[in-house]
């Protein structure tokens, strides 16, 4: 590529367009991890509340969970108790609606 008469490519480095400020830090995850455990926050609360109400409400369920991948169990929890909280108002209405 020739641009203004120079024939060697046209190389722009990050640090000649970013002033020092906006330029993005390398991220460290050795440094961001620790080795003494964290303390619980109120979203870990409300994942074993889930938990737990599954386990008392719909123990099957509660069994099927460990089937799925530890990552994923949170999100199964939540929507399974939304699942068996939702049962009771669904089985009323099909009573009064006959």
């Amino acid at each position: 590529m020739q641009f203004r008469g120079i024939s060697q490519p046209l190389t722009v480095s990050i640090r000649r367009i970013l002033p020092t400020k906006s330029r993005p830090t390398p991220c460290n995850f050795r440094a961001a991890s620790t080795s003494t455990p964290l303390q619980a926050t109120a979203a870990d609360e409300h994942h074993a509340y889930c938990r737990n109400f599954v386990q008392k409400h719909d123990y099957e369920a509660y069994l099927v969970s460990h089937l799925y991948p530890t990552e994923k169990r949170k999100g199964y929890f939540a929507i399974k108790a939304f699942y068996v909280c939702s049962q009771p108002e669904s089985v009323v209405s099909l009573l009064t609606s006959k």
